[in-house]
């Protein structure tokens, strides 16, 4: 879309004519200028910032949680098991 944007300010101001280049000039320059914002907003500021955590490759350190029905539950008693842990990183 912001390519598309782009385009269609260069068709502008190719096909102006004399009395309106300085208008499609600043429409151009207008989209060329929002186009980075966007730009800037989507790749320059990061969403989050970088986390730290254990080093990959590593078995996973030992944790306890309490289970929705009280139980307590630990990652060492899974040990030897297959067991996948899913992890959601969110804002609540």
């Amino acid at each position: 879309m912001v390519a598309a944007g782009l385009t269609i300010s260069a068709l502008g101001v190719r096909r102006a004519g004399a009395g309106r280049r300085v208008r499609a000039w600043a429409s151009a320059a207008t989209s060329v200028v929002i186009a980075g914002s966007f730009a800037w907003v989507l790749y320059g500021i990061p969403a989050l910032p970088p986390a730290g955590g254990p080093a990959l490759a590593l078995p996973a350190p030992n944790f306890v949680l309490t289970a929705s029905d009280g139980r307590t539950l630990r990652l060492a008693d899974f040990r030897g098991a297959p067991l996948l842990l899913v992890f959601y990183r969110g804002h609540w």
